[in-house]
């Protein structure tokens, strides 16, 4: 009983004494330059830090300032409804990250009392994140080089080995490997808002999605603890019965699956409108020195949303489709074979001889390839 009373002591006194001492002084963040290490800016140097990140994003015209009449206005003439939220600066070593909050929302003074709870836009969107997602499983050639993160790069570098150990087979020979990595400039900033508009548009093809909650009561051995994993699952209505869990039964041992009794429906209609709200006209918030600004994205996609990824890896899938067309192994994705076709005039299939790896997670490339010229 001690022990609990002296941890609800500290508790209290960390929670409604230091913390509220050091965020009137300090302005407390963790940095791109830092890793791990939180860093104390004092008030007054932070809000020129804050004033001066602001003018630079204005005078790049990659955000427009509006009044909060304008804000509301521009707010009430969305399809569907993308809530405003608010953004946070971020440093680095060459400058700031502007990240929009979607996972928070705020609210815009309209002059009244009223207060009207709004969820956070990445919560709207979950849905259309999950649409997606399904869009993307059927068709995985829509992201180009691009992957949704580590899990997808492993089966195509056991792929890409595989191919080269027959060629190593073949001419009786170890191969050298070559890496580069290389990364898009301002990757969020100059994707174009119209393209972008038309190549999310035709990725939805469904009139519909259902998404059907589950979860799975799994251990990783005989002597592990059980543990909960929610799983999300998106068809077709029409679909809807062949997306029961005994297809995850071979994924899984000593595991129990439980099917979710919620499920949600999305029309084509609303996924288009939300992604047209969401591109052309989320508005963000930011603390300015005689309360908010209010700042609405021109250029480029916002950094935080649900679907960033989905964006980033739609749209430069696009463009690798342009810039290697005919150039990635048909039956195995990601890798590139050499060979001596005239149809693309691609530098990575001009030796035939040559095996080639390209991945890419949003903005960041990774070429491992047998061919030093690459």
């Amino acid at each position: 009983s001690v022990t609990v009373l002296v941890r609800n002591i500290m508790r209290w006194l960390y929670y409604h004494f230091i913390n509220p001492i050091l965020r009137s002084t300090f302005y407390i963040t963790e940095t791109e330059f830092s890793g791990t290490r939180v860093l104390y800016y004092r008030r007054p140097v932070w809000m020129r830090i804050r004033n001066a990140s602001l003018d630079m994003l204005l005078s790049k015209e990659q955000y427009r300032e509006m009044s909060s009449a304008k804000a509301l206005r521009l707010l009430s003439k969305h399809n569907i409804g993308c809530p405003p939220a608010p953004l946070r600066i971020l440093p680095k070593k060459t400058g700031i990250r502007a990240i929009a909050m979607l996972s928070k929302t705020c609210e815009i003074d309209n002059g009244s009392n009223k207060r009207t709870k709004l969820l956070p836009p990445n919560k709207v969107m979950q849905s259309t994140f999950h649409a997606l997602r399904y869009e993307h499983e059927k068709k995985p050639a829509l992201f180009g080089a691009g992957v949704l993160g580590l899990t997808e790069v492993y089966p195509s570098f056991c792929s890409f080995v595989e191919a080269l150990k027959q060629i190593q087979t073949k001419s009786g020979s170890s191969q050298e490997l070559f890496f580069t990595s290389a990364d898009i400039k301002h990757c969020y900033d100059t994707i174009n808002q119209t393209r972008l508009s038309k190549l999310m548009r035709s990725m939805v093809t469904e009139e519909m999605y259902l998404t059907k909650d589950r979860f799975v009561l799994c251990s990783k051995g005989d002597n592990s603890a059980m543990r909960c994993m929610w799983k999300k699952k998106t068809c077709p209505p029409e679909q809807f019965s062949c997306s029961s869990p005994s297809k995850l039964a071979g994924q899984y041992s000593h595991a129990i699956f439980v099917d979710g009794m919620y499920c949600s429906m999305e029309t084509n209609r609303t996924i288009n409108g939300l992604l047209r709200d969401h591109i052309f006209g989320q508005v963000v918030v930011a603390n300015g020195n005689f309360g908010p600004r209010y700042l609405h994205q021109r250029n480029g996609i916002p950094q935080g949303s649900i679907l960033s990824s989905m964006f980033c890896n739609t749209y430069f899938g696009s463009l690798e489709k342009v810039l290697f067309d005919n150039v990635f192994d048909e039956t195995t994705s990601h890798f590139i074979r050499g060979n001596s076709s005239n149809e693309c005039d691609s530098v990575l299939v001009k030796n035939p001889n040559a095996l080639h790896l390209l991945l890419r997670i949003v903005d960041d490339f990774l070429l491992i390839s047998t061919d030093k010229n690459a």
